[in-house]
């Protein structure tokens, strides 16, 4: 069974979703965000 296509596949997969994961906490974890005016007891 050819798994080449598979394995490329899923490299990229994980890279895009640590990516994502990552651009999503530099949004969240920014000063001034909406998530840290909402919980603020949250970032301590």
């Amino acid at each position: 069974m050819e798994t080449a296509k598979l394995k490329k596949f899923a490299q990229f997969a994980c890279r895009s979703l640590i990516e994502q994961v990552s651009a999503k906490l530099d949004l969240v974890l920014a000063d001034g965000s909406a998530a840290r005016r909402e919980q603020p007891k949250a970032f301590v």
